[in-house]
């Protein structure tokens, strides 16, 4: 389904994540899915690099499925229960013989998938009870999570006297909010396999564009019963907290640590965004690597000798939220005060981030041109505010001093590609937002 990433790539994120705990969300629906074996291979194949894993599992699936089967052999009728913010209305009928099964089952069920990993109980997940929901508890702190590589908490707590309901987004933002151990990312698995926009994965999701409700200024997620916002309510809240929410599907867990693109959503913030100079280790210098060969095969960007790539990256950046590689530029000195602004690469193109990179260039240069080899380029450096000098090709006649001090204008090859030739000067640019 995914095509493989190098298996460079793969060992460099290992690198990054190893010792790191991620916080995965798993719906009771995911849970009963045919997939889910996978996923936990996936997730013991990772604990084996050093990742620790917390595992948040919902039961809706499972405690309606019990509460049926008691209902039909009492010969009740079956009604659909309320819910109160996301929180499902649980009666003492429904806790004894709907939710404490399905808990049962599922605890049996992980025991004998994650054999090596800590299950936790319900005296672990402290609740304040709300008696106005029924039986269900808003979760306050987890004890423990520090004991095992491999942590599974159920979705029934305790307030120290009755057993409760607990919805596991709530657990999942506790836990979050907890910061001991400090969370690297939280994993959403969802059926479609990330937040959709016409039809399509939306690869990359700015926290900046998600109000407080979960809704989203470009993106409808409002159908589908809510589902979706609610889910990015809750990452917009963990963002407080940590670095990256991803929504993903089963299959894209293991992709969303291994690859420079996961498969699903990756959900940051702007202020999170940091931009390190020339590749600091083996690992960021892999990711990049991988990364430019991309746009090599693609033709986007000239193949260069080692020799060439080589003093290429003295001068490279990386766009990165915590251990995630966002995007990488090249800021080239080329004589005076000019600066080439070169191989702008992301595999998170059309989310904004070309904005963002160019940005944080303009942050570190006084006097940038570069060369926009398609009409998209070319907008983006209008967009934000490079002046375009035409093609390449008519330069020495409409700009000719530019030939004068800038030896690798007059030398570039214009029978192969003749690109627009785009200049920004900070003195003369307005203070931007």
């Amino acid at each position: 389904m995914f095509p493989p990433e190098s298996s460079s790539v793969s060992d460099a994120y290992h690198h990054k994540y190893a010792g790191k705990t991620l916080l995965l969300k798993v719906s009771g629906k995911t849970l009963l899915s045919e997939a889910m074996p996978d996923l936990i291979q996936d997730i013991q194949a990772l604990a084996r690099e050093h990742i620790r894993f917390i595992v948040v599992c919902g039961a809706g699936e499972q405690n309606t499925q019990f509460f049926k089967e008691h209902l039909a052999r009492t010969g009740q009728p079956w009604v659909e229960p309320k819910r109160v913010a996301g929180r499902r209305v649980t009666s003492e009928q429904q806790l004894l013989h709907g939710v404490l099964p399905a808990h049962q089952s599922i605890q049996t069920q992980l025991r004998q998938w994650l054999p090596q990993a800590s299950i936790f109980t319900p005296k672990q997940l402290h609740c304040r009870h709300l008696t106005e929901l029924g039986f269900v508890g808003e979760p306050e702190s987890v004890e423990g999570l520090q004991q095992s590589p491999v942590i599974v908490i159920p979705s029934v707590g305790s307030d120290g006297q009755s057993l409760l309901n607990v919805n596991a987004d709530d657990t999942a933002r506790v836990i979050v909010q907890q910061e001991d151990p400090a969370i690297n990312e939280a994993i959403f698995v969802t059926e479609t396999g990330g937040v959709l926009h016409k039809g399509r994965v939306a690869s990359l999701l700015w926290k900046e564009d998600i109000a407080d409700d979960g809704t989203h200024a470009f993106i409808d997620v409002t159908g589908g019963g809510g589902g979706m916002q609610k889910k990015l309510r809750e990452a917009r809240q963990m963002l407080d907290y940590l670095a990256k929410v991803v929504i993903t599907g089963v299959a894209g867990v293991r992709q969303e640590i291994e690859r420079i693109l996961g498969s699903g959503t990756l959900v940051v913030s702007r202020a999170s965004v940091v931009c390190e100079p020339p590749p600091q280790d083996a690992s960021d210098e892999a990711i990049f690597d991988a990364l430019y060969q991309k746009n090599v095969l693609s033709g986007h960007f000239r193949d260069r000798s080692t020799a060439e790539l080589r003093e290429l990256k003295k001068h490279v950046h990386l766009l990165k939220v915590s251990n995630s590689v966002l995007g990488a530029f090249a800021l080239i000195p080329r004589g005076g005060s000019w600066t080439e602004f070169a191989t702008m690469c992301s595999d998170y193109n059309g989310t904004g981030i070309g904005d963002a990179i160019l940005q944080e260039a303009q942050k570190r240069a006084k006097n940038i041109f570069a060369f926009a080899s398609s009409p998209e380029s070319a907008a983006l450096f209008a967009r934000n505010l490079f002046e375009n000098l035409g093609p390449v090709s008519a330069l020495q006649k409409e700009h000719p001093a530019f030939f004068d001090c800038l030896p690798c204008v007059a030398q570039y090859d214009v029978k192969k590609r003749d690109p627009c030739f785009c200049t920004w000067h900070k003195e003369e640019a307005p203070s931007r937002t």
